[in-house]
């Protein structure tokens, strides 16, 4: 799961949260959108843990994006995407195509 931690009338924000939907990738399945001023915990997260001192924040398999960064988040969402196509490959047909 990849955690995107944004808050409200955040241009940055909606723009890396754009770039999630775009992607094909499904928010709660694949991704999670973590609001900072919903969510106390959150918030003392990104600040304490993270060291971060704004938002957007992007966090998936131990890699850490802190703001707007179109290039490292498409490959966290390429990695996503690949981890995705794994978990339904279902082997190659005879032309050497993928199933799934």
């Amino acid at each position: 799961m990849i955690d995107i931690y944004t808050q409200p009338s955040c241009t940055w924000c909606d723009m890396v949260k754009s770039l999630f939907t775009k992607s094909g990738l499904i928010e709660n399945e694949d991704y999670k959108c973590r609001d900072i001023v919903e969510s106390e915990e959150d918030c003392k997260f990104i600040v304490n843990v993270l060291g971060a001192k704004s938002v957007p924040v992007v966090v998936s398999n131990g890699t850490v994006i802190m703001g707007y960064k179109p290039v490292a988040i498409a490959e966290v969402i390429n990695e996503r995407i690949r981890d995705n196509d794994a978990l339904e490959w279902a082997g190659v047909d005879e032309n050497g195509r993928w199933l799934h």
